[in-house]
């Protein structure tokens, strides 16, 4: 779950990666509609963490490597509530992507391209942008999102971030007519 700032209540974080680790085993699974999952029972405590990739879009910690949410090591069920920092920031690039790749988009033309969509948050002042998909043959993201206001430098609102996220991944649908 994330925070709606606009109801004062929680959003369901629907279509996460959730991934359940003891030693080398691994099991994971995908948030249902209601932000809940099931990665069946455990004797021992296990590491939980949300990984921010799909088949269809991966975010990214700056540049290059993989985001994540890491959680708490228990053995009861997690269902996490990201209520700050970046992790809140990748968390609505995640719904916004997801609606965008899996959801209900309001028939909007889906993004197309070049393998899988990498999308980054970078915590500096900024809009968002789409490079396009030539750039560099998938190693940097196609679409970056700053976090900061371009005038003020104050953190944006994450239903701010969510339309940014939304709004670049509209050229990206647009690319496959250029």
């Amino acid at each position: 779950y994330i925070p709606n700032t606009t109801q004062g209540s929680y959003i369901p974080l629907e279509g996460a990666r959730v991934n359940a680790r003891y030693l080398t085993k691994v099991r994971w699974n995908i948030t249902d509609r209601d932000g809940r999952f099931q990665t069946g029972q455990f004797r021992f405590k296990v590491n939980y963490a949300i990984k921010w990739e799909r088949g269809e879009y991966d975010i990214r910690n700056g540049m290059i490597w993989q985001a994540w949410y890491n959680g708490p090591k228990q053995k009861r069920d997690w269902n996490p509530k990201v209520n700050g920092g970046k992790s809140m920031m990748d968390a609505t690039m995640h719904r916004a992507a997801h609606k965008q790749f899996y959801g209900d988009n309001l028939g909007i033309r889906r993004p197309t391209g070049n393998g899988k969509t990498k999308l980054c948050y970078i915590d500096e002042k900024g809009s968002g942008i789409f490079w396009g998909d030539w750039i560099d043959y998938g190693i940097l993201p196609d679409i970056k999102i700053w976090g900061k206001d371009s005038y003020t430098g104050a953190y944006k609102k994450i239903d701010r971030v969510f339309a940014t996220t939304t709004h670049e991944l509209g050229h990206k649908s647009h690319w496959g007519y250029i």
